[in-house]
C-alpha cells in the first residue's frame, strides 16, 4: 500500500476509464508549468498513447487533443506563478480560456493541488456518471520529487441528499471563482456549478486497506479558516519538505516515538529552541538519502534555460511529499495533500486541500508506511539521520535584499491592472500593447517583457519606462494573452534574476486567430494527411487503432506518410461515420477552418477534396457503401 515502487504516473491519472470519455474537469495547482498542462489534453483524449512525451516533438496529437478538449477544463493557479515554459509553440494560446490566475484575501498564497474529472459512459445501456478526484502533493509542473497522490473514484448516485462528508468539497469548489483576480467565464463558471452541485451525490470509494471513512479538508476558505487540530493520537509521523516552528510544536508536547523527515536546509532553519525541544522529546528525524532524492533525466529534446526565480515550493526534485499520519490505539489516521508543516499552512492564511483516510495501525500507521531497514525498497532504506551543523549559517543579507526586491518587483506587476489590446498594422502583421491604468516603475530592478508565443526571445521590450509596451511586426498565430516577465535586481554589486508569465486580459483579439494557429502547426498537406490519419484511427480499441496512434505520434516528421495511394480513404469514412460519427465532425471542423482562408485551402490536398465531396454527397444521399465491393449497397 505503501510501497515506493508503486508509483502514481501524474498524467495517467487523468485518462478515461475504458468506456468513459472526460466531460469536464477542474484542477487547482500553486505553481503551473504551461508545458505541463499542453499533455493533460493527450491524456484526457489518447488514453492508448504509449509515450506520453511524443507530442511534444511532433505536435498533431497535441493539436488535436487540445481542440478536443477546448472549453472543457479549468486550472485555478497562483497569480504570478506560471512557469516560463522551457519549449517554444504556438500552441499554448490554446490553453488561455483554462487557466485561470487566483490571490486569496490577505498575505496567503492559493495552495492546493486538486483535479476533479467528470467522465461519461454507458453500462446495460443506462449512461452513468463517474468521478475521479486527485488529491496530490505535487503542482501542475514537471515535478520529479518524491510526492504523495490519493486517486478516489465514484459515481454520480440517484439521490436528493448528498453525502455529508462531500459537503467540504462541494465549498472548496465553490470557493475558487471568489478567489479568482478577475471574473471567470460564463463557461467555467458553468463547469464549477455542475461539478460541485453533483459532487454532493457521488459515492467515492476509499483506497483499498482503508475504511470507508472518508474526510476532505480544506483550509483557508470561508467557514474551514484553519486545519484540524493534531490531537487525539498517542504517535505521529510529519513527512513535510517545509517547516515553520509553530507547526511542529505537535510532535513535542505529545506521543511517544515521533517522527519527523525533512529537507536538510528546512530543519537548519528550525530555532535551537524548537530543535532542542524536539530531541528532548524524543522525535526521531530524517531526511531523505541523496540517491533517493535525484531525479530522473528531464524531457529530452527541449532546449533547457537556467530556472530563474524557482522557488523552494517550485523546485522541482527533492522530498516534496506531505503526509501525516496519526496514531492512537490500533488505528491511524492518514492525512496528505497541499499542506507542509508550516504557520502559513495550519493557520489558514494559505488555501489547501488535504484528504483524511483511516486504517488500522497494522497496514497504515507508521511502521507499515516505513518498513523494515534491511528491505531495499523500504521507505525506512531511503532516510538517515537528521545532524545539525554546529554553527548556525548567517543568512546571506544581500541575497535577501535581492529576493525581496524581485518578490516586490513581481507583486507590483501583479497588481497594476495590465490589459493586453492588438491592433491590425497596413502591413497585415499585427501590433500587441501591454497598458496599465497608471505608470509602472520600479526602483534598482530592470526589467523586459514578452509573448510566449515568439520564439528565440524576439520582440522582447523594456518594463518599468513609464510607457506603453509595444510589440510590434507579430503573426496572428502568435497573438496572445500570455505575457513573460524577465526581472533583475541589484544590490551591492551583486544581481539575481527572476522570471513568469500572467495570463492577462485581452481585446480586439481576431475571431480567426486560432484557424491561424491550426494553419501554423498544419503547415503542409503532409501533416494534413498525418492529421487525418490520426482522426480516423483515434478511438478504435482493436490493437490496429491503437498501433497506428502511436506510430503517428512517434513520427517526428522524418517517415511521415504523405500520400493517398493505396489508403482506402473513402470506405475509412464510411467505417468511421457508422462507428464514430463524431469523428466525422471533427474531419468537417478541421477542412472548414482551413479553407476559410487561402492559405488554408492550400493545405488541403485536391485528391482529398474529390474524396471528401464524394463521401459527403453519399452522406447526404443517404446512402450505404458496401466496404466488400466498393459499391453502393
Amino acid at each position: 500500500m505503501f510501497d515506493p515502487n508503486t508509483r502514481c504516473v501524474y498524467l495517467a491519472e487523468l485518462c478515461p476509464p475504458s468506456g468513459f470519455t472526460l466531460d469536464r474537469a477542474i484542477a487547482t495547482t500553486f505553481s503551473l508549468d504551461l508545458l505541463a498542462l499542453l499533455m493533460a489534453p493527450v491524456s484526457m483524449v489518447f488514453s492508448d498513447l504509449q509515450d506520453r512525451e511524443a507530442p511534444l516533438q511532433n505536435p498533431v496529437a497535441l493539436l488535436e487533443s487540445l481542440r478536443q478538449t477546448a472549453g472543457r477544463f479549468a486550472v485555478f493557479c497562483q497569480e504570478g506563478r506560471i512557469l516560463v515554459p522551457r519549449a517554444d509553440t504556438l500552441l499554448y494560446s490554446y490553453l488561455e480560456r483554462a487557466v485561470v490566475e487566483v490571490q486569496p484575501p490577505g498575505k496567503g498564497v492559493f495552495h492546493p493541488k486538486v483535479w476533479v474529472l467528470r467522465f461519461l459512459g454507458e453500462e446495460d445501456g443506462q449512461r452513468v456518471t463517474l468521478y475521479r478526484l486527485l488529491c496530490l502533493s505535487r503542482n501542475l509542473t514537471f515535478d520529479q520529487s518524491w510526492d504523495t497522490a490519493i486517486v478516489l473514484e465514484g459515481r454520480l448516485m440517484d439521490r436528493k441528499i448528498g453525502y455529508a462528508r462531500n459537503r467540504p468539497l462541494y465549498h472548496f469548489l465553490r470557493s475558487l471563482p471568489e478567489l479568482a483576480v478577475r471574473e471567470v467565464s460564463p463557461e467555467i463558471q458553468e463547469h464549477i456549478d455542475i461539478i460541485s452541485d453533483e459532487i454532493r451525490r457521488v459515492k467515492f470509494e476509499p483506497p483499498a486497506g482503508f475504511a470507508d471513512e472518508l474526510r476532505f479538508l480544506p483550509v483557508g476558505i470561508k467557514g474551514y479558516k484553519r486545519m484540524p487540530e493534531i490531537d487525539h493520537r498517542s504517535r505521529l509521523m510529519i513527512i513535510s519538505p517545509f517547516l515553520s516552528d509553530e507547526a511542529l510544536w505537535p510532535l513535542a508536547d505529545r506521543g511517544k516515538d515521533n517522527i519527523l523527515i525533512s529537507r536538510p536546509e528546512s530543519l537548519d532553519a528550525l530555532s535551537e529552541k524548537t530543535y532542542q525541544a524536539l530531541k528532548n522529546s524524543g522525535t526521531s528525524i530524517y531526511i531523505m538519502d541523496s540517491a533517493a532524492e535525484k531525479p530522473e533525466n528531464e524531457l529530452e529534446g527541449w532546449k533547457q534555460e537556467e530556472d530563474e526565480g524557482i522557488t523552494a515550493e517550485e523546485d522541482l526534485s527533492g522530498l516534496h511529499a506531505k503526509l501525516y499520519i496519526l496514531e492512537d490505539g490500533w488505528n491511524a489516521r492518514v492525512w496528505t495533500g497541499s499542506a507542509n508543516a508550516t504557520d502559513a499552512a495550519f493557520s489558514g492564511a494559505n488555501v489547501e486541500f488535504l484528504v483524511e483516510l483511516k486504517g488500522k495501525r497494522s497496514k497504515v500507521g507508521i511502521d507499515a508506511f516505513l518498513g523494515d531497514d534491511e528491505e531495499p525498497d523500504a521507505f525506512l532504506s531511503m532516510i538517515y539521520p537528521y545532524r545539525r551543523p554546529e554553527r548556525s549559517v548567517e543568512p546571506d543579507l544581500v541575497a535577501k535584499q535581492l529576493e525581496a526586491a524581485l518578490n516586490e518587483a513581481r507583486t507590483a506587476i501583479t497588481k497594476a491592472k495590465l490589459f493586453l489590446k492588438a491592433y491590425l498594422n497596413e502591413d497585415h502583421t499585427w501590433s500587441l500593447q501591454l497598458k496599465a491604468p497608471r505608470k509602472l516603475q520600479l526602483v534598482d530592478v530592470k526589467g523586459v517583457c514578452s509573448p510566449v508565443t515568439i520564439k528565440n526571445d524576439q520582440s522582447i521590450e523594456p518594463l518599468f519606462t513609464g510607457d506603453a509596451v509595444i510589440f510590434q511586426g507579430i503573426s496572428p498565430a502568435s497573438l496572445t494573452s500570455f505575457i513573460v516577465f524577465k526581472m533583475t535586481a541589484y544590490s551591492g554589486g551583486c544581481n539575481a534574476g527572476l522570471s513568469f508569465v500572467l495570463n492577462l486580459p485581452i481585446y480586439n483579439l481576431p475571431e480567426y486567430r486560432d484557424k491561424a494557429i491550426l494553419q501554423n502547426i498544419i503547415s503542409s498537406r503532409e501533416r494534413f494527411f498525418q492529421y487525418l490519419l490520426l482522426l480516423l484511427a483515434e478511438g478504435y480499441e482493436d490493437a490496429d487503432g491503437s498501433a497506428a496512434i502511436n506510430a503517428l505520434v512517434r513520427d517526428k516528421g522524418d517517415h511521415m506518410l504523405s500520400s493517398f495511394e493505396d489508403f482506402p480513404l473513402l470506405e475509412e469514412l464510411v467505417r468511421a461515420y457508422s462507428r464514430a460519427p463524431k469523428k466525422i465532425d471533427r474531419i468537417a471542423k478541421l477542412v472548414n477552418d482551413l479553407q476559410d482562408t487561402a492559405d488554408g485551402s492550400s493545405l488541403v490536398p485536391p485528391e482529398f477534396e474529390k474524396i471528401w465531396g464524394a463521401f459527403l454527397s453519399l452522406r447526404r444521399g443517404g446512402v450505404g457503401v458496401d466496404l466488400r465491393s466498393g459499391g453502393k449497397a
